[in-house]
């Protein structure tokens, strides 16, 4: 048998009705009860409260406490630092079992407020009520108005949380270790009508899991009364906290430093499914994009799945130094979708920013079906057995990993031939360092799309050391032909390819392994020659027929790493220089000859590089025009000054051409030939 409280007037007060509990089993709130006085007031037995049972707690009195903290000084010895800390009173204790609907309990009202304490773990029960509640419910602490941020403000200081409807906030924080909060599908909804940081904020929050949660606004009205006060929706961080006495004011020690008295980071945490709707941003981890990186604290070993971002402009920004966070799962949709045309801007979006620290993304997919923003911007990404359709750039500015994505599609709208409109798809940073690795990835765009599309797969154009690395990789229909104007498949950078094949329907394709390896049998790089500017034969280089002009090697002006370069020149006629020996070529292999290539020349002026292909007999191969004639070996690059002045090469940057060897090749000798007026230094030559 249980006491109820209703049965006499007199268990209005609970302290009454906790000590007439000889006899029975349990007490029953099913009428209001309050709490007052001074000191603590615990209920041993299971407490079960009924709609109409609700519990005011009234603050009589605060006590002025007197601690100290225990500190250690710059040779390791320890001192006590006093300070006052200021206590509230009541404090009411349900040691026992606790079941309640999720409605109103906990009346706070003007001058009513107190602590409670569960002191038992527990569940949720099959009949939906709150159980043992280590489990609470902000609807226990609801005031009836249509702002529930003080309800999930004060849930959120428990071990245990479960939503039970969806809670209207202005901004709430979640600070604590070992917490579980499961949204139940429920979303927070963000209602600040002044600029706000985040609706939900985790930090310092160490070791807990969130389930089933949900954030929104609306985002989603022509005229959005919260929505665009918000930096974001979730943000994720850890910071200092500085010790405070009765009065608010910083404790400090024996060097007059404030008191740093956190020990945690938002570290080692679990989200497993994550809705976020109808805002500018998602996601920020750490500080906010366009703020100093978050420093030090080590925001890592974080895991979240099944992130569904919808109407969302960016739906995540990384910015912490020392942070490692994993998505698994996830979907990154980086579209207008249900979102105001109002605010929304494309030029604005990102699907993924990381400035600081790392990021993973593995399984799921990333979809960002519009030309303008960008998809993923920075650097420390990794993006692993993903689906990827995208029509915009990523911009790199730093380490970016493709893994395992073999799925997806490049381009849009869908204007037939899909993609021939749509920018490059790797865009590096000016003077960015790292690397672009594309490890067991295929990238699509339409059969047709080379016939009418000479964009580059990457522009690293003004980043000369950046790299960019191809492991068994698929590119569908893109052009490598440097005798076309600026199609060079890969602009600037250093490009190293293991296995690489361009897949093209109507152009020709190719196939490109192994490498780098510098030029054998010649001077790569010129250090063998003299400084004498003359067509003498020098560093196994040749003159072929004749010419004015010159070749000779140049000591300054080198791209960073190099001693030396070949400086070519070309007065009034043609210059060709050419390896004087045959190096080994693989019969009907793809190869790449790559350099590193400063034009100074005039813009009329033109170089070519041309192969001679010997067999194993030492036959040169002999080409031939539609009459018959006989013609030079086609040029595997053919560049203007002016092509060259337009795409950088007035600069140091690496340039590449393909020369496809045909059958029966074994050997073959390169050549430089300049027209009148051109001028150029290469350095580092390399044939992959």
């Amino acid at each position: 048998m249980m006491l109820r409280t209703s049965s006499n007037p007199i268990y209005a007060d609970l302290a009454t009705a906790v000590n007439d509990l000889a006899g029975y089993a349990g007490l029953v709130i099913d009428s209001p009860v309050s709490v007052s006085g001074s000191g603590e007031l615990t209920v041993e037995v299971p407490v079960v409260v009924e709609p109409g049972g609700q519990i005011r707690i009234k603050d009589d009195r605060t006590a002025d406490v007197p601690k100290t903290i225990t500190l250690k000084d710059e040779n390791d010895v320890s001192y006590d630092v006093p300070y006052t800390a200021r206590v509230s009173y009541p404090k009411l204790t349900f040691a026992g079992p606790f079941t309640a609907p999720p409605i109103r309990i906990f009346v706070r009202e003007a001058g009513w407020g107190g602590t409670v304490v569960f002191g038992d773990g527990g569940r949720a029960g099959p009949d939906g009520l709150i159980t043992e509640a280590v489990f609470v419910t902000p609807s226990w602490w609801e005031n009836g108005t249509v702002d529930d941020t003080d309800a999930v403000q004060t849930a959120l200081g428990y071990n245990r949380v479960r939503f039970t409807r969806t809670y209207r906030v202005t901004s709430v924080t979640a600070s604590m270790l070992y917490q579980i909060i499961d949204m139940a599908g429920f979303f927070l909804t963000g209602i600040a009508a002044t600029a706000a940081d985040a609706v939900l904020t985790l930090r310092n929050w160490r070791e807990g899991r969130i389930f089933n949660a949900g954030v929104i606004s609306d985002g989603d009205k022509t005229s959005p009364i919260y929505a665009l006060n918000y930096r974001c929706a979730l943000r994720c961080k850890s910071e200092d906290v500085y010790l405070v006495n009765k009065d608010g004011q910083q404790v400090l020690d024996k060097y007059n430093n404030p008191i740093n008295i956190n020990r945690d980071a938002t570290q080692y945490g679990y989200i497993d499914g994550l809705r976020i709707r109808n805002m500018k941003t998602g996601i920020v981890w750490g500080a906010h994009d366009g703020d100093a990186p978050q420093p030090r604290y080590p925001q890592s070993e974080f895991h979240i799945h099944g992130y569904s971002p919808v109407g969302v402009m960016v739906p995540f920004v990384g910015n912490a130094l020392n942070a490692y966070l994993q998505f698994h799962d996830s979907i990154f949709v980086a579209q207008r979708t249900q979102a105001s045309a109002s605010w929304w801007d494309d030029a604005a979006g990102r699907t993924l920013v990381n400035r600081a620290g790392l990021v993973r993304l593995i399984g799921g997919s990333i979809q960002r079906a519009v030309t303008a923003g960008y998809n993923l911007w920075g650097g420390g990404i990794v993006v692993e057995n993903c689906d990827v359709e995208r029509a915009c750039s990523d911009y790199l500015t730093g380490d970016v990993t493709y893994r395992s994505c073999r799925n997806g599609h490049y381009g849009w709208p869908n204007v037939f031939p899909v993609g021939w409109s749509n920018p490059i798809p790797f865009k590096v940073a000016p003077g960015a360092t790292g690397r672009l690795l594309l490890d067991d990835v295929v990238i699509r765009r339409d059969d047709g799309v080379v016939d009418r599309s000479l964009h580059n797969l990457v522009d690293a154009s003004q980043a000369p050391d950046y790299e960019i690395v191809f492991r068994d990789t698929t590119v569908h229909q893109w052009r490598i032909d440097s005798t076309d104007q600026a199609a060079y498949f890969v602009h600037g950078g250093r490009m190293t390819c293991t296995d690489l094949a361009i897949d093209n329907s109507t152009a020709q394709s190719y196939r490109l392994r192994e490498g780098p390896n510098r030029l054998v049998l010649a001077d790569p790089t010129g250090r063998s020659m003299p400084i004498t500017d003359d067509l003498t034969s020098k560093g196994h280089w040749a003159s072929v027929g004749y010419g004015q002009g010159g070749f000779y090697k140049a000591t300054s002006d080198l791209p960073m790493g190099a001693n030396e370069a070949i400086r070519i020149h070309a007065t009034t006629t043609g210059v060709e220089i050419q390896t004087d020996a045959p190096l080994a070529v693989e019969s009907g292999y793809d190869h790449v000859v790559d350099f590193w290539l400063k034009y100074t020349g005039a813009a009329s002026g033109y170089f070519r590089i041309y192969p001679r292909w010997i067999d194993a007999d030492d036959h040169e191969f002999k080409y031939f025009d539609q009459n018959g004639q006989p013609i030079r070996t086609p040029p595997v690059a053919t560049q203007t000054g002016s092509v060259l002045a337009t795409n950088g090469f007035t600069s140091w940057l690496r340039f590449r051409a393909v020369a496809s060897a045909p059958l029966g090749a074994v050997k073959a000798r390169f050549s430089f030939f300049l027209g009148a007026g051109a001028d150029l230094m290469v350095t580092d030559i390399r044939v992959i």
